[in-house]
């Protein structure tokens, strides 16, 4: 019995959330019983940390380092080649042909719902891949109940089709007790890419408004590359008043992220749609107080441990903003009950999902063997 998975985004230098779930997974699938049976597949010249496969567990194939060429010439040569029973595209791209079966995690139906938010030949790859991804996997893991209800809806899969396996936190690295990032003044934090979907030109907003009536310095930190269609973030950030309190940090690090979590005073995330929110686990498993969107998967990931507000109402979220600047005793029990909540969502269980999704495919094409 042979499985791989596509490992590429796992093993770049600056780790999206595609690659910080797909490096879990690979670490625990691993350490599985299925782990004997799994090649982790990528492109040779990916200039990140591979240490954490054994040199038996990983095939790094001669590519051009172009997506496309790799998801549909280099990949599948090779799968022809090596006949696996069953190979996983973590990112929803499919080869156009290949050999064997195989599944595909689908991390959100952003494309569809927002299109205006994506540019056009990226918009129409991203359909296509995902229309084809729902019609020819033998299995699509959905990252959370939101996404498996948007497949059903948009897409027409059927449900038996669709596995939820919701992401996680590593409770190793966010935890309540790291020390807290020291910054001049306390201070709001927002997590992502800088893209229209992640709404941060509403938070901006509803900051400075929150600002023009709170008289004590706070600050907003936005930690995240520049993705597609900054300019109007960037713009919304420089703009008076109160630009010298608004910082765009950039790519951080993951090793920063613990510290910033800590240290915040509120995490904010305002997406107007998202398929899980790795940044939201995160930050409560630090213990940050919580103001998330009410909109996709955030209300079954936050539950009752965070505010939950509608992404289209500045001033909304700028009274919130006030609010839980004037009251600690608010905020230290919505740390509370943050750091309860993020306890539920582990990789581990990430991972068991996965494997049973694997083993369900396997038994039914009569290629399973007993590890």
């Amino acid at each position: 019995m042979q499985i791989a998975i596509d490992g590429t985004e796992a093993l770049l230098a600056r780790q999206t959330g595609t690659g910080v779930y797909l490096r879990q997974l690979i670490r625990h699938l691993l350490e599985s019983e299925l782990g004997r049976d799994l090649t982790v597949l990528s492109m040779r010249g990916v200039d990140g940390d591979t240490e954490f496969i054994p040199g038996d567990k990983l095939r790094l194939l001669r590519s051009p380092m172009v997506r496309t060429f790799w998801t549909q010439v280099r990949l599948p040569l090779h799968m022809i080649a090596h006949r696996y029973d069953l190979v996983h595209l973590p990112d929803h791209k499919l080869p156009f042909w290949a050999p064997g079966d195989m599944i595909a995690t689908i991390l959100d139906l952003a494309v569809f719902k927002f299109p205006g938010m994506f540019e056009p030949m990226h918009r129409r790859r991203l359909e296509w891949f995902t229309r084809d991804a729902a019609r020819r996997a033998r299995r699509l893991l959905a990252i959370s109940e939101s996404t498996k209800n948007d497949l059903t809806t948009i897409l027409g899969v059927r449900p038996e089709r669709i596995v939820v396996t919701p992401l996680g936190a590593d409770p190793e690295i966010y935890r309540p007790n790291v020390d807290p990032h020291r910054h001049p003044a306390p201070y709001v934090l927002t997590v992502g890419a800088l893209q229209p979907r992640k709404n941060f030109s509403l938070l901006i907003r509803a900051f400075k408004r929150a600002c023009a009536q709170w008289k004590e310095p706070v600050e907003l930190l936005i930690a995240g590359q520049r993705g597609w269609m900054w300019g109007p973030i960037e713009s919304e950030a420089k703009a008076p008043p109160f630009a010298d309190r608004v910082h765009l940090l950039g790519y951080v690090p993951d090793e920063s992220l613990p510290s910033l979590y800590r240290g915040a005073m509120i995490f904010a995330l305002p997406s107007l749609y998202e398929g899980f929110g790795i940044p939201l686990v995160e930050a409560m498993a630090c213990g940050a107080p919580v103001v998330a969107s009410n909109v996709s998967s955030f209300p079954e990931v936050v539950g009752d441990a965070g505010l939950l507000l509608d992404p289209a109402d500045e001033a909304l979220w700028a009274e919130k903003l006030l609010m839980l600047f004037g009251n600690a005793d608010l905020r230290q029990n919505l740390s509370r009950k943050s750091i309860d909540r993020a306890r539920q969502f582990t990789w581990k269980n990430m991972a068991c999902k996965t494997i049973a999704a694997y083993t369900e495919v396997l038994k039914e094409a009569g290629r399973w063997e007993d590890p």
